[in-house]
Parts: structure tokens; C-alpha cells; sequence
């Protein structure tokens, strides 16, 4: 049979205390089959742990000439039921974008029909999770990436998808540049965009 045993530092003087917690329940402490350290509480305290991940990967344009908030299409994941109302759900987004050099996008994350990880309101201003600026070539598609945390307090089955809106008189391209016409030019080049879901304890 197996034996634990304590060992005293030759050099120190302190001592170790084990104690127990004030609990009425049987708890077992396995050790693992290798060598090392035990981790800090507070390091225990910060690491995260993945329950459950979706993800959706958009390969096809999308084009959109409105100021409307609208669904980007392909770009939404439903996460089954959450195991526990305190856990938290990460979304990432990535993004293959093309937008006008003087128009500008904004760029919304929902759970179902209410948007999350949103500015604060401000008279009549939108509300959005990521702006994005014009870039320096009408041509060119850019990689965007950005992060949501969203803490829904439930254990139910939730979707998360992905608005955008454009500024008006504007075109945007997801996955495609302004000059989609055929070549094998770098402006002419085609991206995949990516939407990732994760419920963490």
C-alpha cells in the first residue's frame, strides 16, 4: 500500500499547519502520479475551466449597404444548457473586413436578442461592441478580432451571433476586398471569418 509522508526542511524554522475546513462533508485530496508543486490558492482561484465550446466558421461573403443593424449570416453558435447560472460565456470573433476609406462600421454581439458587452448609453448614440475605422485602402480586407464576456445568470440553452451595421451611403465586404474582381493580386484575395463560444467555471 501506498504511504504519504511529511517532510521537514532541514533549514527552516516555521511551521507547516494542516487544517482542516469547518464542513460536515467526506472530501478526498488526490495526488497526482508525478512529481512537482502545489499551485498557490490564488493561482488556483484564477485559472478557468472550459465546460463547453462551440464555434462557426464562415467561409462566403457578406455585403452590407445599411445602417440597420443586421445578422451576419454564418456567424452564430448555440451553446447547450449552461451547467451552472455563475459561469461565464466568452465569445471571440474574427473577421476578414473590407470597408469604404471614408465609411465606418460598428459591430454588435448578442445572446439571443439582446446585445451584450455594448457602450453605455448616450442620447441617441448606437451602442456597440467594436467600431471599425476606415482603413487606409478601399481595396484592402482586414483582419478584426475582439472579445465579449458575457455572464447570463441562467442555466438555459443560449445562441450567440454576430450584427453589424454600416454608415450610411456606405458598402462593407466580409470576406472579400472592395475590388473583388478576379485575380491573383493580394487585393483580390478571399478571408474565412470565425465565431467562438465558450461557457467557463
Amino acid at each position: 500500500m501506498s504511504k504519504v509522508a511529511l517532510t521537514g526542511n532541514a533549514s527552516g524554522t516555521g511551521t507547516l499547519t494542516v487544517a482542516a475546513p469547518n464542513t460536515n462533508s467526506d472530501y478526498t485530496l488526490t495526488l497526482p502520479t508525478s512529481a512537482g508543486t502545489v499551485a498557490t490558492q490564488a493561482y488556483a482561484n484564477a485559472s478557468s475551466q472550459t465546460v463547453q465550446m462551440g464555434y462557426a466558421v464562415k467561409t462566403d461573403t457578406f455585403t452590407l449597404s445599411t445602417a440597420t443593424w443586421t445578422d451576419v449570416t454564418g456567424m452564430s453558435v448555440t451553446l447547450s444548457a449552461l451547467s451552472n447560472s455563475a459561469n461565464k460565456v466568452v465569445v471571440t470573433i474574427s473577421l476578414g473586413m473590407c470597408t469604404p476609406v471614408t465609411g465606418t462600421c460598428i459591430l454588435r454581439v448578442l445572446r439571443d436578442s439582446t446585445p451584450i458587452n455594448i457602450g453605455d448609453a448616450a442620447g441617441s448614440r448606437n451602442r456597440a461592441t467594436a467600431q471599425v475605422t476606415p482603413p487606409t485602402s478601399a481595396d484592402a480586407s482586414r483582419a478584426i478580432s475582439f472579445t465579449a464576456v458575457d455572464a447570463p445568470g441562467d442555466t438555459s440553452v443560449h445562441t450567440y451571433k454576430l450584427q453589424m451595421a454600416m454608415q450610411s451611403g456606405y458598402t462593407g465586404y466580409i470576406n472579400r476586398s472592395g475590388n473583388d474582381t478576379d485575380g491573383t493580386g493580394i487585393y483580390q484575395a478571399r478571408a474565412a471569418s470565425s465565431i467562438t463560444v465558450t461557457e467557463i467555471q
